[in-house]
């Protein structure tokens, strides 16, 4: 495989998303459907979508689910994405995502996933070396399934580093606070993200901003932290910077958005090399700004990431 910018995805868990539309959510009561769809699903598979659209090369690892093999296929044939996987007993979790349409607010309901073996375990870690001595970056995001223990993007991180790769890490919990300790080269996490792994509050953008140099200080080289409509921020120890959204989250989708803003993100690192932050988070607000204002609900789109990345202001804290 000749690519110089390689993004390896790697997703432990991913899932069958089932979104459903409500005129109006009544709890504790009958509520009736609008409208319904359902689709494969796995953060790093997004991020690395994002990352081809806007021009680069990405390559999916992870786990697949037998029972699912057929749905997994298309997915992955429909959206041109290039993977290897190990295939696994059981079926991909379903994670319900309910839009309220009366309110704007989407509740997110996840399941856990299928128990891995021990076996399995080490087959995916075989995956992973085989794409060591591949050029590029890794991407580490999203949730590990029952029976993967949560130390692990902390290992495969580690190990990259000892090959000379950078690597990306996403998520939240245990798996992101011990993936801290592998050193990755960028952390990007929204604030729900940050509050579920640290035990911290975040309400505005200072304290966001003073939360990227905690981390900093942790050893990892850039970390980003969303704070949805309030924008984002990021650091790198020595700079901090603050941008907001060029759209307004009243009437838009947000699901999807931070998964749109790291694959833009990794995407300045491929065309970099020494990132600039300041590009990264430029690009990074632009296409979550241009996934949550698709019409169709599905990633970005390339135009519109283009304008709004020119509406972008990006200010020095």
């Amino acid at each position: 495989m000749d690519n110089n910018n390689l993004l390896v995805s790697m997703t432990l868990n991913p899932a069958v998303d089932k979104i459903i539309e409500l005129e109006k959510f009544r709890y504790g009561d009958m509520n009736r459907i609008d409208t319904s769809s359902m689709t494969i699903a796995g953060k790093g598979y997004h991020v690395a979508i994002t990352y081809q659209l806007l021009g680069g090369n990405a390559f999916c690892l992870g786990y697949s689910f037998k029972h699912n093999r057929i749905m997994t296929e298309k997915y992955f044939q429909e959206n041109s994405l290039p993977n290897e996987f190990c295939e696994v007993n059981g079926d991909l979790r379903v994670n319900l995502k309910m839009h309220d349409n009366a309110t704007g607010k989407i509740t997110e309901i996840n399941d856990r996933g299928c128990e891995i073996g021990k076996k399995d375990i080490e087959a995916v870690f075989d995956l992973f070396r085989k794409y060591l001595s591949e050029d590029g970056f890794f991407v580490f995001t999203g949730s590990v399934p029952p029976g993967v223990y949560p130390e692990i993007y902390r290992d495969m991180i580690a190990e990259s580093a000892g090959k000379g790769k950078r690597s990306v890490l996403g998520g939240e919990g245990i798996p992101m606070l011990k993936g801290i300790e592998g050193r990755p080269y960028l952390l990007k996490a929204n604030t729900y993200e940050v509050e579920q792994t640290f035990g911290t509050s975040i309400k505005n953008i200072s304290e966001a901003a003073a939360f990227c140099g905690k981390i900093n200080k942790m050893g990892v080289e850039i970390v980003s932290i969303t704070l949805g409509e309030n924008g984002a921020v990021i650091s790198d120890g020595d700079r901090m910077f603050s941008a907001l959204l060029p759209v307004r989250l009243s009437d838009i989708y947000p699901l999807g958005a931070g998964n749109a803003f790291l694959g833009a993100m990794c995407r300045e690192i491929s065309l970099e090399g020494k990132s600039d932050i300041e590009e990264m988070l430029r690009s990074g607000v632009a296409a979550a700004s241009a996934r949550i204002v698709n019409t169709n609900k599905k990633y970005l789109d390339v135009e519109r990431y283009r304008n709004f990345r020119q509406q972008v202001e990006i200010r020095a804290l």
